[in-house]
């Protein structure tokens, strides 16, 4: 994580970076954030609502929650838990996101593509 932190701050002059090392489907106690990127991890967490409910409270109005998934709803031992682009926009819209829209897909090896959505608080 500390090679990830410098280059950001190397590369973006006035980014500030509080990596911290949490369980996300627990309780965190943080100020509000300007932005939270979760890539590869929704479709460990069986109850997705609960827990991004939680985590949007954590985002400043106008902050952005960037989703990166697979874009199967299908699930299997490495992916229990899938999350569809369409399961996507319609989680922003169940805990109150907006603008939640797919900014890009990309062919994927595993599971065949993966995209990004994009929401805001």
């Amino acid at each position: 994580m500390d090679a990830l932190v410098h280059h950001l701050t190397e590369s973006y002059k006035d980014l500030v970076v509080h990596p911290v090392r949490a369980d996300f489907t627990r309780q965190l106690r943080l100020p509000e954030v300007d932005g939270i990127v979760m890539a590869n991890s929704l479709h460990f967490v069986k109850e997705k609502m609960a827990v991004l409910a939680r985590l949007v409270h954590l985002l400043r109005h106008g902050g952005r929650l960037i989703v990166v998934e697979y874009n199967t709803i299908r699930g299997n031992s490495a992916v229990p838990y899938p999350l569809g682009d369409q399961g996507f926009l319609d989680l922003a819209a169940q805990v109150c996101l907006h603008e939640a829209h797919i900014a890009s897909r990309v062919p994927s090896s595993f599971l065949g593509e993966m995209y990004a959505g994009v929401a805001l608080a």
